[in-house]
């Protein structure tokens, strides 16, 4: 009885490590919608919605609208 007690306590400290580690939502494409016109840096596109990634610079600003 003592015995399965530690194996199943192992296991899920084990499956907790193992599936902690393995997810990096940086490498997941994850998208924001930006509402309101806004235009890509050199202003000749815009639009008054975008779907923009959550990382990295952004690609169109409100003030790069000409």
């Amino acid at each position: 009885m003592e015995g399965e007690k530690t194996m199943r306590a192992i296991a899920i400290i084990l499956f907790v490590i193992v599936t902690a580690c393995s997810y990096n939502p940086k490498t997941a494409d994850t998208y924001k919608i930006l509402l309101g016109k806004k235009c890509t840096q050199d202003g000749k596109i815009y639009s008054y919605v975008w779907l923009h990634t959550v990382f990295g610079n952004p690609i169109v600003k409100k003030e790069w609208c000409k």
